[in-house]
Formats: structure tokens, sequence, C-alpha cells
């Protein structure tokens, strides 16, 4: 991963971003940091459909949650590593139009 200026300058470098993020209970997040963190949050929320019909994705429907009034249904997904995801294990809860409310990995 890397941050560069608009002409293409390197200004920062990180060869694997998801294993130092993992591992930032110790330090403040950097530029780096956080650009994973929101590249790989979009991408995930964004193609979330077609992440969840992959081949290698295992999706079971759980118990329904209530929260103020609401009821949420619930659908548990553990994606393979290779899936691009923030986590691999993630819970998604949908309204009642079955629009995606959250995700909690």
């Amino acid at each position: 991963m890397t941050i560069e200026t608009l002409d293409g300058v390197p200004m920062a470098r990180r060869d694997d971003p998801r294993s130092v993020l993992h591992d930032h209970a110790d330090r403040a997040w950097d530029d780096l940091d956080l650009a994973f963190f929101c590249g790989i949050l979009i991408w995930s929320c964004l193609a979330a459909p077609f992440l969840l019909a992959g081949p290698d994705v295992t999706v079971k429907e759980i118990g329904a949650w209530g929260e103020r009034g609401e009821t949420w249904q619930r659908l548990k997904a553990v994606f393979p590593p290779t899936a691009g995801t923030l986590a691999t294990d993630q819970t998604f809860y949908f309204d009642q139009h079955g629009s995606t409310i959250s995700i909690s990995c």
C-alpha cells in the first residue's frame, strides 16, 4: 500500500497493512492505517452482496435481533482470508425492507 502525491511520488509505503492494523493496540494510527481501514470498509460495504455470494463464503441465518422497538434479521457470514474484508467473521443486520442496517465484526 502506498500513499503518493498527484505526481506519483511515494510519500509513505507499507507492504502488509492488514497485519499492522490488527496489531495497533499499543500505538496510534498513522495515515496508512486510516487509508487502509477506510478503503477496505468502503469496499466491503459496496461489494457486500457480491462478497456474500462468493463460492468460499459460509452464510447462515441466525435469530432476529430486537432493539428500540425494531426487529432486525441477522445473517452470519464467514469469509475466506482472500475476500478483502476487514474481518473474516461478520454479522449483517437487515431491516424489514431488506436494507442492510449494520455490519459487526
